[in-house]
């Protein structure tokens, strides 16, 4: 799944952490959190986020004739956040790993090799061109989506 903004990502902790949010707590909290955003961008965020499966809505009563919304995350949602933050810690392991090498696995050994004597080469370390590789991959992945 491919993660179009961030405001996905702070989103789905919130609902995590909070187990439940109201639609107007959720902008405030994201408001508090430094993320701007307007109703109707939230809006749209939030019914995207429940076409994919990851958060639920709901309507509750709320002073006399209105109703208020409220969300929450889904399992698929807890599923995809915690897949999310362990790709960040591998690539922060990866990064900026302080035991050099130890921390990444590279399922073709040739390819790894390759990688290194790259590094080598351009006397860079090996993260740095690996962060280079990812780097160029989602410019030119986000390039063929649009």
């Amino acid at each position: 799944m491919i993660l179009e903004d961030k405001l996905y990502i702070y989103t789905l902790t919130l609902l995590y952490v909070s187990d439940e949010m109201s639609f107007t707590d959720l902008q405030k909290e994201l408001e508090r959190l430094g993320i701007k955003t307007t109703k109707g961008n939230l809006q749209h965020h939030l019914e995207k986020l429940k076409e994919r499966g990851l958060v639920e809505k709901r309507y509750v009563p709320f002073f006399l004739n209105k109703r208020k919304v409220i969300y929450k995350i889904t399992t698929e949602g807890e599923k995809f956040l915690n897949e999310f933050i362990n790709d960040v810690i591998y690539l922060e392991k990866l990064i900026n790993g302080t035991n050099k090498y130890k921390c990444i696995y590279f399922p073709y050994d040739e390819l790894w090799e390759e990688v290194v004597k790259e590094s080598e080469r351009r006397k860079v370390e090996v993260h740095e061109l690996l962060k280079e590789i990812i780097d160029w991959y989602f410019s030119v992945r986000v390039e063929k989506e649009h």
